[in-house]
């Protein structure tokens, strides 16, 4: 190397300095990765945090997006959990309804054909009215769940901390 050269052309280290450690980072390189600061966000005020975590508080609505609310979200956010709390909540309720209607209707697709050895096409027809009853009560339910998804979104955009409708009390995540 040339006898005024204050680099090192290989690894970017200073004349008299140690080499850097397999896989460290070096302060004197240009554009060198620096980690995060160890310490978590501290919100001044529960607005703070409100604005710093609406997306997530939104996303906790959409389903199956709740899961990215609760696992990346700020652990130290009570904006983002209690969000995450009611979107759960909605979810769980939400795959309830699904799981109990197709076990309903389960129930008497196999009732309408058993039933139709024995009272003709009349057992069909019973069967048949039954599983339009049983559509339509889900689809109702499902409406309300549709608008209680949308209840919790404007309160999340709006940075409120709401209770949904019916459901809302229930406490499934811990909210520090």
């Amino acid at each position: 190397m040339a006898d005024d050269a204050q680099f090192c052309p290989a690894c970017g280290a200073t004349f008299g300095d140690a080499p850097p450690a397999p896989g460290a980072p070096n302060p004197n390189q240009q554009g060198a990765y620096q980690p995060p600061p160890a310490t978590a966000v501290e919100y001044a005020s529960l607005q703070q945090d409100a604005d710093a975590n609406k997306v997530f508080g939104i996303l906790a609505y959409i389903g199956i997006l709740v899961l990215v609310t609760i696992f990346a979200a700020p652990k130290n956010s009570k904006y983002s959990r209690y969000h995450a709390n009611q979107g759960l909540v909605l979810c769980i309720f939400g795959a309830a309804l699904g799981i109990i209607v197709s076990i309903i209707m389960t129930i008497i697709t196999a009732s309408m054909y058993t039933s139709a050895y024995s009272y003709g096409y009349g057992g069909i027809a019973a069967g048949g009215i039954a599983m339009i009853i049983v559509g339509i009560i889900s689809w109702l339910v499902g409406i309300l769940f549709l608008i209680f998804a949308i209840i919790g979104i404007v309160h999340a955009a709006k940075g409120e901390m709401k209770p949904l409708p019916l459901i809302g009390r229930i406490k499934i995540l811990k909210v520090k």
